[in-house]
């Protein structure tokens, strides 16, 4: 009997949340069933992955197949017009919540993998969505993670996504993700509940339409264009020997003298030359494609990594001055195609040298190399500084109209800037 039971197909789900870590395992072939679950409080400072190893090892050694709930999955409710989300593909559909979630999310759009949910929304305006987004790089790592424990990721999901439909409203939905916000004191007691449902909506959360995350397959779309080819091939040459061999036998019973076979062999052979000149400039033109096709990709690639490079350069460099310019009032940026100037007051001259500093510190690995601060004594007796950025990778330059930094007290500082 304990040899059947061990045979069945068998899910682990790890649930993280911000106070409590727990597992649940199910078991059963055609309908999953709740064996056992374990929860405990969890350590403020663990990583995702600790967390993990941890729930991991509350129950027996083996895992099931691995679905993974965290609440810090970035998870929210997004809108498009009603034009837009009726007419697109699911894959644009989930490119379009990309680019609209990755300024609140701060995800990078071509760097996530998106989920999403359609949900009953109040208006004919908007359809709203309840959108999950993951970065790329933590995808990967918890597929490592589950191949390092000898199992498969099923899924990836907010742990909401369990109890959410596309038959709940918008509003219905804002409250159960608020309902997983705060800190659940006691995790044990509604667990079992939780695993129930679990039961029921694991399959579901296993496929592409629903709110989760799935790893990416590979190799798979690939053979199966190589297989394609191949049986085309094959039947092509298939179709041409019958027809060559039909077309000798017609010949072989038709000439009645040896000028007719003559003749008929010279012509078939100049057929054959201008069907192998066909042949040579349709094989050179679809290399011609080949080519222009990959130096299009390769430029578009490059495009793409050099816009999110510049805007990830620009978006730490105010950052970081936002974070260090605590005993310096900021007054204005100033930018060209060439160097960035920031231009502020500071209290005497170590202040402002410090604060060029921690730009320094901050901005090393982001792309900036920052110039000690050129500093001047005012009528005020504050010392005004200049401190000049410049970028130092091979990332193409947008040009600025203005960055304005406006400062009421060096801890406070209010930025506002436009660019090109």
């Amino acid at each position: 009997m304990a040899h059947s039971i061990f045979r069945k197909s068998r899910h682990t789900l790890l649930l993280v949340t911000r106070s409590h870590i727990a597992r649940i395992d199910l078991t059963g072939r055609r309908k999953l069933n709740v064996k056992q679950c374990w929860s405990e409080q969890r350590d403020s400072v663990d990583s995702l992955t600790t967390s993990l190893t941890r729930a991991a090892k509350l129950g027996p050694k083996s895992l099931g197949r691995l679905t993974v709930l965290h609440t810090d999955f970035w998870t929210e409710i997004l809108g498009l017009p009603v034009d837009v989300a009726t007419i697109a593909t699911p894959q644009e559909l989930r490119n379009a919540l990309a680019i609209e979630a990755e300024i609140e999310s701060g995800i990078a759009a071509f760097e996530s993998q998106v989920a999403c949910l359609p949900l009953k929304s109040p208006d004919n305006i908007n359809l709203q969505f309840c959108t999950t987004v993951i970065e790329k790089s933590r995808v990967a790592e918890l597929s490592r993670f589950a191949t390092q424990n000898h199992t498969k990721l099923h899924c990836l999901a907010h742990p909401a996504a369990v109890e959410l439909t596309q038959e709940i409203t918008s509003q219905d939905a804002a409250i159960e993700l608020n309902r997983w916000t705060g800190e659940i004191s006691d995790i044990g007691a509604s667990l079992e509940r939780f695993a129930q449902r679990a039961c029921g909506s694991l399959e579901q959360l296993g496929e592409r339409s629903s709110l989760s995350v799935l790893p990416e397959s590979q190799g798979s779309k690939q053979l199966a264009v190589t297989i394609g080819l191949a049986v085309l091939g094959l039947s092509g040459c298939i179709s041409w020997n019958l027809h060559t061999r039909q077309v000798i036998l017609g010949i072989h019973r038709s000439i009645d003298s040896w000028e007719q076979l003559e003749k008929q062999q010279s012509q078939l052979a100049a057929e054959i030359k201008r069907t192998e000149s066909k042949l040579v400039a349709l094989t050179q033109d679809t290399q011609k494609t080949n080519s222009n096709r990959r130096s299009i990709e390769t430029q578009l690639q490059s495009a793409t990594e050099m816009e999110r490079m510049q805007n990830s350069r620009w978006t730490k460099l105010l950052a970081a001055i936002s974070e260090n310019a605590a005993d310096c009032w900021v007054q204005g940026i100033e930018s060209d195609v060439y160097k960035t100037t920031i231009l502020g007051l500071a209290i005497n001259n170590a202040e402002a040298n410090k604060f060029a500093a921690k730009l320094e510190q901050s901005l090393k690995s982001s792309g900036w190399a920052v110039s000690p601060a050129a500093t001047q004594l005012t009528e005020s007796d504050l010392y005004e500084f200049r401190i000049t950025v410049k970028p130092t990778s091979a990332v193409p330059k947008t040009k600025a109209k203005s960055n304005e930094i406006v400062s009421s007290s060096p801890s406070s500082t209010a930025v506002k800037e436009s660019f090109q």
